[in-house]
């Protein structure tokens, strides 16, 4: 049917890690959906973690094991790329103020917070 096609076999490195993301290219771009964006995602970051486990673990009985652990972790990393980044929690200051508390009271806070430790260091020494 493919005339030999299928039955090559990669004769570098380079070639094996190429054969990977050949393998995971279809799938990627038949269930992600089109686009470059998606092919690195969903077909090549997850190609490039099996094949990188794969490599490490070569003729190893944890070998195909490590392919799948290895796909699996790139492509929770192939999926945050391009994703927008998460919002910054709000700090500590700004949800005191937000709630209503002047600045006045975080400085006194502040200076409060000073004296103990201050104290504290005093009565260590003594």
């Amino acid at each position: 049917m493919t005339d030999g096609a299928t039955d090559y076999q990669p004769q570098t490195t380079a070639g094996e890690w190429t054969r990977t993301v050949g393998e995971f290219l279809p799938g990627a771009m038949a269930l992600g959906g089109g686009g470059l964006l998606n092919a690195v995602r969903y077909g090549v970051a997850p190609a490039l973690g099996s094949e990188a486990a794969g490599q490490l673990t070569e003729d190893t009985a944890f070998e195909p094991y490590a392919r799948v652990a290895g796909a699996l972790v790139g492509g929770a990393v192939g999926s945050r790329i391009g994703a927008p980044k998460a919002p910054k929690p709000p700090s500590a200051a700004e949800i005191k103020r937000s709630a209503g508390y002047g600045d006045q009271m975080t400085d006194r806070a502040g200076r409060l917070d000073r004296y103990h430790r201050i104290l504290a260091t005093v009565q260590l020494l003594l």
